[in-house]
């Protein structure tokens, strides 16, 4: 077994790296270096494996529910016994809302209508405060441009 010592205070560079080779462990570190060894990370990489195992776990009971779609596709989705709101829509892979089978189409839910920035203007100011504004502004606007020209 090769190992390096390294050594973190200023000698030649001949002896900063060193080889020890006596085949059974690396020599102690002198003052302040440490070894290869005792530096290394030991373990497993982190993130990448569960160290759980399967055994005494039972997965939960399934049902699979099929959805139609109205292009003909079919898709099967597991979900548990437990599960308490099963999706009667759900998105097929073309893109289009497919319908689980044996169930009727909701009532679409009423669409709030769009709030423009107007809408929003008129909930906090009347058209008589909003005419009142406009002629403060331009009269500003008027003032301005007499002084400058």
């Amino acid at each position: 077994m090769t190992a390096i010592v390294v050594h973190h205070h200023a000698e030649p560079a001949e002896d900063r790296l060193r080889p020890i080779t006596d085949g059974l462990r690396p020599e102690a570190p002198r003052q302040g270096g440490i070894t290869m060894a005792e530096g290394a990370l030991r373990g497993t990489r982190l993130g990448t494996t569960s160290y759980e195992s399967d055994e005494h776990v039972e997965p939960a009971e399934r049902m699979v529910v099929h959805y139609d779609c109205p292009r003909g596709h079919v898709t099967s989705v597991p979900f548990s016994v437990e599960a308490e709101e099963i999706p009667v829509l759900w998105e097929c892979r073309c893109g289009a809302e497919a319908l689980r089978r044996d169930f009727a189409r909701p009532e679409p839910k009423p669409e709030r209508p769009t709030r423009t920035h107007w809408d929003m203007l008129l909930e906090r100011r009347t058209i008589a405060d909003l005419e009142e504004l406009l002629d403060e502004r331009l009269t500003l606007l008027h003032s301005t441009q007499r002084k400058s020209a």
